[in-house]
């Protein structure tokens, strides 16, 4: 997901592998669901990931955010279940303990995989969440063999003249516009969410709309898994900052040369952190794709709301 700060660094709403490395399963729910995390080591350092959903599922990898993390995708690990997908979260360069990198965005797909390699994964589809999407579109474009499907659930597009501005581009054009004041500014985001996080998530919440907040802040569950969600994107500030600039920069691709994998889009009307405009230009961009937008949802009731369609529409 993506959120916003003040230049005061204010919270407002926010191949290369060996085997692969697991440590161990964490129980997360009352069923019997379980969230797997590890690691693979690379020849540059290492990528962690978790795993959501059955083992034996279609293999889905999920592309958080930003700020995000592997973590993420705990908020629909049941519907993962439900759908029989299992869903793969890689926490990218220098977010949580993955190593940090000057990677750019056409350096992901080749990162991604290595760790499909390593878990003996062959062909798998993307999904790619808000600020996500570069990563699952480039590899639609760097591997069309491998990735069956892609879908692109409250997405962000390339800037452009013409899109309008959410909430969240003001957290993108201060990162993008200084590094260090950005970096800072990340660093006191995480230094609250670690001291008080209730106070962070609820300055956090002031940018989202009332069914966003309805969704997270109103449901302990779903509270802790955000919770623990950005405390892990938050833990390499300078690395936060580096994932942030890639979305803000060029992304070395046309939206366009996506189109030889099917896509598809979920966007919500109300959603003021990405406007739905974006999910309508990359759908005009790939002729043929997939576009749902949904008249009653914003960033992360999407997300939730559609969750079944988009995990059947890429394990499909």
């Amino acid at each position: 997901m993506t959120w916003r700060i003040s230049r005061r660094g204010t919270l407002r709403g926010l191949a290369w592998a060996l085997p692969a490395v697991s440590f161990g399963c964490l129980a997360e729910s009352a069923r019997g669901a379980e969230q797997c995390l590890g690691a693979v080591p690379l020849c540059d350092g290492c990528l962690q990931y978790a795993r959501f959903g059955p083992a034996d599922g279609a293999p889905v990898f999920y592309f958080h955010g930003m700020p995000g993390s592997r973590l993420e995708p705990a908020l629909i690990s049941e519907e993962a279940w439900a759908a029989g997908v299992q869903l793969i979260a890689i926490n990218r360069p220098g977010i949580g303990g993955s190593t940090r990198q000057r990677d750019r965005v056409l350096d992901w797909p080749g990162r991604v995989a290595a760790v499909a390699n390593a878990l003996g994964i062959g062909e798998f589809s993307v999904i790619g969440v808000s600020g996500g999407t570069p990563f699952a579109l480039a590899c639609a474009v760097c591997l069309p063999r491998r990735v069956r499907r892609v879908a692109i659930v409250s997405g962000h597009a390339p800037f452009r003249r013409g899109l309008p501005r959410g909430n969240q581009d003001a957290l993108v054009r201060i990162v993008g516009a200084c590094q260090g004041l950005g970096s800072a500014a990340l660093a006191l985001i995480g230094a609250k969410l670690r001291r008080d996080p209730s106070a962070a998530m609820k300055s956090l919440a002031k940018a989202w709309t009332d069914a966003d907040r309805q969704l997270v802040l109103c449901s302990p569950g779903n509270w802790e898994k955000f919770r623990l969600n950005l405390l892990e994107a938050f833990c390499q500030p300078h690395g936060l900052a580096d994932d942030i600039q890639l979305l803000a920069k060029p992304w070395g691709f046309n939206v366009c040369q996506a189109r030889c994998v099917p896509v598809g889009f979920w966007h919500g009307r109300c959603d003021e952190l990405v406007p739905p405009e974006h999910a309508e230009y990359m759908h005009r961009e790939l002729p043929g794709s997939f576009l749902c937008i949904d008249p009653g949802t914003s960033h992360v009731t999407t997300v939730k709301s559609h969750a079944a369609e988009f995990l059947q529409f890429a394990s499909s």
